[in-house]
């Protein structure tokens, strides 16, 4: 590392990493495998570089998406004292309920106790890995209609924790096939963005002062886009994202290249992605996935990149994710996607991203 690099608090990033080829799943490791060199004989566990990216990225999400949970598990351990108290739910008035009616598909003429009485127990049984049955609001969450199916074996209940559990028996435990690994990936992904959700909103029901998260104006957001299905760059900005990471720089450099031909939105929390995609398909009638929306998100975090694309959203991140270490994973995201749900992942580490996007929205 070079003095200017110490100086102004940049690092460089191993390349093996980029790539996903640096494997830190036991003692034995770490083990690295050379990108145009792989020999079975030069990793322990003989597992190639399809296996070791999927699982990287796999383990990656798994990660992430617990703290999701655990988060979300806290805002409704608040949640549940908060609605024990009858005074402060009396004390809310008629925006909240019909926030939570038109979101979480609660009949309008419900009082809304009814409602967070009902959304705590939602949540609760996305909590339990023993609930057995899918929280009654999830399918408003997701509708059908609006963002693609991602269950590829038939076999969800709706419990999160099980879907963290199962998740790491893919990556620990039984064999299990690369594009499994990766749907698993896409699964928990979204699981976490709803995770977010439901914090969010679990924290502006209850308004607990510095801990309230603040809302987005998802309708005044999408207000200027025409009445008929047209092309714009949706920009998201996750807030764990250094505002000085470089490929914030390219990717605001796209945006400027663009917005004269374009509208552009810019979005703060990768959360309200999901009122987002309801919202438009509910305004042009479309899927997510028919959409020509180029979603530009800047994130840290796996999850927020995996979880717009489980969702249908075409998207370009910044950085990249880490699957270029692998023909199979590369194929899967930027060939097979598109195939299965509708939507396509494009790389930012091209050189001319202005082409691509342009190619993409025109």
């Amino acid at each position: 590392m070079g003095s200017s690099e110490k100086g102004n608090g940049t690092f460089p990033a191993c390349g093996y990493g980029l790539l996903g080829l640096c494997c830190t799943d036991c003692l034995l490791g770490p083990c690295r495998v050379h990108p145009f060199e792989w020999a079975p004989a030069r990793v322990l566990c003989a597992e190639g570089p399809d296996e070791i990216v999927a699982k990287n990225l796999l383990r990656r999400v798994t990660l992430e998406a617990a703290l999701s949970v655990s988060r979300l598990r806290e805002a409704f351990l608040r949640f549940e004292k908060w609605g024990l108290s009858r005074p402060s739910i009396k004390r809310r008035g008629g925006s909240e309920k019909e926030k939570l009616a038109g979101k979480y598909g609660f009949p309008a003429d419900w009082p809304l106790r009814k409602m967070v009485r009902t959304l705590s127990l939602g949540t609760r049984a996305l909590l339990s890995p023993f609930s057995g049955k899918e929280a009654s609001f999830l399918p408003w969450l997701l509708p059908e209609k609006t963002f693609p199916p991602i269950d590829q074996n038939g076999d969800a209940d709706g419990s999160f924790v099980n879907l963290l559990l199962d998740s790491v028996d893919l990556t620990q435990g039984r064999p299990a096939e690369v594009d499994a690994l990766l749907w698993q990936a896409l699964s928990l992904s979204r699981m976490a963005l709803l995770s977010e959700q439901i914090r969010k909103d679990i924290h502006v029901l209850i308004d607990e002062g510095a801990e309230t998260i603040t809302e987005e104006d998802i309708p005044g957001l999408l207000e200027g886009l025409p009445p008929a299905p047209a092309p714009f760059l949706l920009v998201v900005t996750d807030e764990t994202m250094p505002c000085q990471e470089s490929s914030n720089t390219a990717r605001d450099a796209l945006v400027q290249r663009l917005k004269e031909a374009v509208p552009v939105i810019q979005l703060r929390q990768t959360g309200s992605l999901p009122e987002v995609g309801r919202r438009l398909s509910q305004k042009w009638r479309r899927p997510i996935s028919e959409i020509k929306a180029m979603t530009l998100l800047s994130s840290s975090q796996a999850t927020r990149v995996l979880g717009a694309l489980a969702m249908g959203f075409h998207v370009m991140s910044f950085p990249p994710l880490p699957l270029h270490g692998s023909k199979r994973v590369e194929a899967f995201f930027l060939k097979d996607l598109e195939t299965r749900l509708g939507n396509r992942y494009f790389v930012s580490w091209e050189d001319d991203l202005f082409s691509q996007v342009q190619a993409f929205l025109t």
